[in-house]
C-alpha cells in the first residue's frame, strides 16, 4: 500500500464520496482563477490540495458493479485493517475468478496534475514530481496523465545539457535550436527553452528580424554542479 495514498485516504476520512468531489470542483474553479490571473504560487497551492479528490473523483466517474451488501459486510469482518475502498476492490471480481466489467474512466483532464507536472519539471523539483507519479501509476484510471509526468522527468534530466550550451555558445537564435540538438524532438526543445525563460534561467532578445535566447547571470539552476 502507498503511504502517499493512506495519507490522502487519512484526509478525507468521514466525508461523502459526493461531498469530496464537490470539494474537488470548488478547488478547480480556484485552480482556473490563478491560471488565468499568473498566480503561480496560489496555482501550486490549489492544485496540491485538490489531490486528495483525485481518487473521489475516479470513484464518481469510474462505474463499478458494486458488490452484494452481505458480501461487501463479510469481507470487511474478515479483514478489519483494511480500508473500505480495498475490501471492495477485493470483491469486485465474477464467480470465475475474472474482474468485473467497468465502464471507463470519463474525466479527460485533471489540471492539478497537469500543472503540477508542469511546473515540478520546471523547477526541477524532484521530490514533489516523484510523489505525483506515485498517485498516477497508483491507479490505472490515471494512465493517460503518466506521460505528463514523464514529460517533466525528461525536462528535467535535459535541462543541465541546455544551460552548459548556452554557458558555452552564448546568444543563439531560437529557431536554430532544433538543429543544436538533434536528438531531441523539435517539441520538447522548445519546451525545456519556454521552462527555463518561465524560471528565469534563460532570457530572451532579438538579433534582427530573430528571437535570441541567452543565459541569464547568477540565473544558473546549479543540477549540473
Amino acid at each position: 500500500m502507498s503511504e502517499l495514498i493512506e495519507s490522502y485516504r487519512r484526509s478525507v476520512e468521514g466525508r461523502s464520496n459526493e461531498e469530496l468531489v464537490g470539494a474537488y470542483y470548488e478547488l478547480l474553479a480556484k485552480i482556473s482563477e490563478a491560471g488565468e490571473k499568473g498566480d503561480r504560487r496560489k496555482l501550486v497551492q490549489y492544485c496540491t490540495l485538490s489531490l486528495p479528490f483525485v481518487e473521489p473523483l475516479i470513484r464518481e466517474n469510474t462505474t463499478h458493479p458494486r458488490p452484494s451488501p452481505d458480501l461487501l459486510a463479510s469481507a470487511r469482518k474478515a479483514f478489519p485493517d483494511l480500508p473500505h475502498e480495498e475490501v471492495e476492490r477485493l470483491c469486485s471480481f465474477e464467480p470465475d475468478g475474472s474482474a468485473v466489467k467497468s465502464i471507463p474512466f470519463r474525466i479527460k483532464s485533471i489540471p492539478a496534475i497537469e500543472e503540477l507536472a508542469e511546473i515540478w519539471g520546471q523547477e526541477g523539483n524532484r521530490a514533489q514530481l516523484a510523489n505525483l507519479r506515485e498517485l498516477v501509476w497508483y491507479f490505472p484510471e490515471l494512465e493517460p496523465w503518466r506521460k505528463d509526468i514523464e514529460d517533466a522527468e525528461r525536462v528535467i534530466e535535459l535541462r543541465p545539457r541546455f544551460e552548459r550550451f548556452f554557458r558555452e555558445h552564448g546568444d543563439y537564435l531560437r529557431k536554430d535550436l532544433p538543429k543544436a540538438f538533434p536528438d531531441i524532438p523539435p517539441e520538447l526543445v522548445e519546451r525545456i527553452v519556454y521552462d527555463l525563460v518561465e524560471v528565469g534561467v534563460l532570457d530572451t532578445g532579438k538579433q534582427g528580424r530573430f528571437v535570441s535566447i541567452f543565459l541569464k547571470k547568477h540565473k544558473q539552476t546549479g543540477l549540473d554542479a
